[in-house]
């Protein structure tokens, strides 16, 4: 039987999207001209070891692919936290 650490994390950690608008600051004038336009804000998750009012850590996976850091989810300083539920966004604002 597989371990959990021994499982490629693409299978483990589906991507999620997350629509985000691009204008943040829709009353702001100096922040003209406005838009409605919004992008979408990939994420992956592990709340296997998530208990309810437990913390949340967000590792933010800086400016190359999340797929990448996948393996921080699974085997990484995040999975050393437990009970925990970790968030691995990319795309950030």
């Amino acid at each position: 039987m597989l371990k959990r650490e021994d499982v490629d994390p693409s299978d483990l950690y589906p991507a999620y999207n997350l629509s985000v608008p691009v204008d943040h600051f829709h009353n702001e004038s100096c922040y003209e001209p406005h838009s409605n336009a919004s992008f979408n804000l990939r994420y992956w998750f592990d709340a296997s070891n998530y208990k309810p009012g437990g913390p949340v850590i967000v590792l933010q996976s800086g400016e190359t692919s999340g797929v990448g850091r996948l393996p921080f989810l699974q085997k990484g300083m995040c999975s050393l936290f437990e009970p925990v539920g970790t968030a691995l966004p990319v795309d950030m604002y």
